[in-house]
């Protein structure tokens, strides 16, 4: 009874470091990636404000062009 429980208690140290190895490697792989997302976040960060900024320039060509045809119509009385 005493070896097995001192099997048992062996099988269950190995396990626990195995488990530790693994969550150490996989923390360590994670930490890794952060400096990327991080740089990932603020490059889409900065395409969202240059698209708003394209946006908003199209809509004032569009505001532009439609002030000038209501203006033409009111000049030929259309």
């Amino acid at each position: 009874m005493v070896d097995l429980e001192m099997d048992l208690e062996m099988n269950l140290q190995m396990v626990s470091e195995e488990i530790a190895a693994s969550l150490e490697e996989q923390s360590a792989s994670a930490l890794l990636r952060v400096p990327r997302a991080t740089r990932d976040v603020l490059h889409l960060c900065d395409d969202a404000v240059s698209l708003r900024n394209f946006i908003a320039g199209i809509l004032n060509k569009l505001k532009k062009l439609n002030f000038e045809i209501e203006g033409g119509r009111l000049l030929n009385g259309i």
